[in-house]
Order: structure tokens, then sequence, then C-alpha cells
């Protein structure tokens, strides 16, 4: 079954002027970054000197006395306490939500479909949605699906190098992490995260990981949920045990209509969480477009509770987001307040740190980086 998903006309336009102010802006950095000659210099320097320009930056980083940078250090994870981050996506499994389907042969097994394939590749680009900062290499992240945070590969000095040239201080990635799992506690949020974080499979039983569920109906395009996956959702989110497959009729589209609503709750959640956690690190994130809008009344949130991450999580949990919005753009339009020095003050310290953490590479690479 094929659902379309509908994008409201009021989104649509913000997105289009969003794009067009945007878009070459943001195609010009990514090309800047992917041709960047410092990085390159580094990249072809020896072990020796990419690990004394790498100390450099440390030293000079600890010898700062910024509260911002003093967060970076005391939210850091114990990373050998974190769970190894997982490989693809799951899948759903016929033999479990179709057995006697599965068993006829008319839920075969899914096929997994690599990233080389063609059509992978049309997937990809089908259902492809702006990364959210991309710029940061991080070896430790948020897995929504599991709704852990989890470790990946240690980040090595090309990803350390690069992550300063972009303006991450090191313990960048634990920040954003710790905030979104803070703020991803609900539980009904916490069950539609674990079935969005499946891997996409299409009515032909093929699977196409690492492109997830979350990813397909972000896009809003429209949307294959075949009744292996679609089950799962009854079952398991919804409670309607008696679902069985194949579905049809007034039960399959009130299934269907159930998905629809559960990916808009989980993309309003989601993209919060993330707004405030790219507040706490930069002053102008890379994110979709139309949800960065979210993060410079973040940054207002972030100065009014002081940093304290309990007092945002309870502050998000006592009003809907379009209640705390309309709280906080009322706050930044008082002529007499304070609000909005308050604002610009914290992405000027987020900027000025960024921008401080890029000149101590620069200076760094100046200072070891000779011919090796």
């Amino acid at each position: 079954m094929q659902i379309a998903v509908a994008v409201p006309r009021t989104a649509q336009a913000l997105a289009r002027a969003l794009v067009a102010i945007g878009g070459a802006q943001l195609a010009a950095t990514v090309a800047v970054a992917q041709q960047d000659p410092e990085l390159t210099r580094f990249r072809e320097l020896g072990f020796r000197q990419k690990a004394a320009i790498i100390r450099a930056i440390e030293r000079s980083l600890d010898g700062i006395d910024n509260p911002l940078l003093a967060r970076l250090r005391d939210w850091r994870y114990d990373v050998e306490t974190l769970p190894s981050a997982s490989g693809a996506p799951p899948i759903h499994d016929p033999a479990r939500y179709a057995k006697a389907e599965h068993e006829a042969g008319r839920a075969p097994s899914r096929t997994v479909i690599a990233a080389t394939e063609t059509a992978h590749q049309a997937v990809n680009q089908r259902f492809a949605r702006p990364a959210f900062l991309p710029d940061l290499i991080a070896e430790v992240r948020y897995d929504w699906g599991i709704g852990q945070v989890v470790r990946g590969p240690a980040l090595g000095y090309d990803e350390l190098f690069a992550n300063a040239l972009h303006g991450y201080a090191p313990g960048t990635d634990h920040v954003v992490a710790r905030v979104l799992a803070a703020l991803d506690q609900d539980d009904e949020q916490r069950k539609l995260a674990a079935w969005f974080g499946h891997a996409y499979c299409d009515l032909e039983a093929r699977a196409f990981p690492p492109v997830t569920f979350y990813d397909a109906w972000y896009s809003g395009r429209t949307v294959d949920v075949p009744d292996v996956d679609a089950i799962p959702f009854a079952w398991e989110i919804l409670g309607w045990k008696r679902y069985r497959s194949p579905l049809s009729g007034p039960p399959r589209d009130r299934l269907y209509d159930a998905i629809r609503d559960a990916a808009l709750r989980q993309r309003v959640h989601r993209t919060q969480c993330e707004a405030a956690a790219a507040a706490a690190v930069c002053a102008e994130p890379r994110m979709d477009p139309m949800y960065a809008l979210l993060v410079p009344r973040f940054h207002f949130l972030w100065q009014d509770v002081d940093d304290d991450l309990d007092a945002l999580v309870d502050r998000l949990q006592s009003k809907d987001r379009g209640a705390l919005l309309e709280e906080v753009d009322q706050r930044i339009r008082e002529p007499s307040g304070t609000a909005y020095e308050r604002r610009e003050l914290r992405r000027r310290e987020l900027a000025d740190l960024a921008a401080q953490v890029r000149d101590l590479a620069r200076a760094a690479l100046a200072r070891f980086g000779g011919t090796h």
C-alpha cells in the first residue's frame, strides 16, 4: 500500500523561500569543505606532525576560561561505558509479522539491496533529507532507534582537525548526544522512533538500509508500507492485536492514517530536539532550513535556563511546541526587555568560540605543518 504524505502549503512556501535564500550558500559551504586546502595539507603530514598539531590545539583550548568550553568538558561521556553503535537498522521479519503469508510464500523474506546498486541509489535520491550537523564528525552520537547514546570508531587526527576547522572543539559530539538523549524521553515518541528506525522496505520485499522509514516519511513523498511493516505498528504502537496480513478495507485505511499521523508527531518531536541540541553548540548550524528557524529560539532558551539541561527539559515538557515558541517570540519582541540581547549574546558567544577554534587549528598547522 502507498500513502501520500501531504505537506501544508504554508510549509511548502516557507521551504521554497528558505532554499532560495540559503541553498546557494549551503552548496558553496559543502564545496569548500570538500576542497579545503588546509585539511588537505594536514592529511599529507606525517603522524608526529599531526599529533603535535592536535596536542597544540587541545592545550590551547584547555587554557581558555570559557563557560561554553567548560560545558564541553563537563558533559563528556566516559566513552568506554557506552554501547557500540550497531550496524544497519533492523528489518521487520515477515516470519513474525506475517507468519501465514510467509509460510505460503506470499510474504517472502526481505532482500537487502546494496548501496552500490541502482535501485538503492534511486531510493536514496527519492528519500533524501537534509543532514543534521553534517560537518561534525562524531564518535559519540544518539541512536534514535534504540534510544541510547552510542560510540562509534574513535576519531583520528584527520577527523579531529576537520572538526576544529569547522569550529567544533573536542567534546561537541558528546554535548549534542547528551541533549538529544535528555529530550527524547517521551514514552510514545520512543515507541515511534523504534518503529520509524527500521530499514525502509518496498512492496517487493526489498530492504534499503541505512535508509529508514523515518527518512522515507520525512521526505514528504509517497511511501510504501508493506503489511510486514504496518502490522508491527498496529501491534506494538497501537495495541491492535487482531490485525493480520493481508490487510484490506477500512481497517487497513485506519492503520495507514494512524501511521501518517504518527510520522508527523515524530518529525515535530525529533526536529525540536535537534534544534535544541544544535543551538547548544552552534551559532548557525547546518540542518534542514525549515527547522533551523527554531535554533534562535533555543539560543535564548539556553541562556534563560543558564545552560541547565534539566531545566530545559522541564521547560519543554511544560508546554507544547507552539505555545513555547509563541512565549519565546513574545519575550523577544518586548521593546523594553533584554530577551533579544540575550539571544544575540549567546549566538555571538558560539560564533566567537567557533572562530577561535578555527584560528587555533590554523595557527597550529602553520607552526607544526612543515614538510615531513
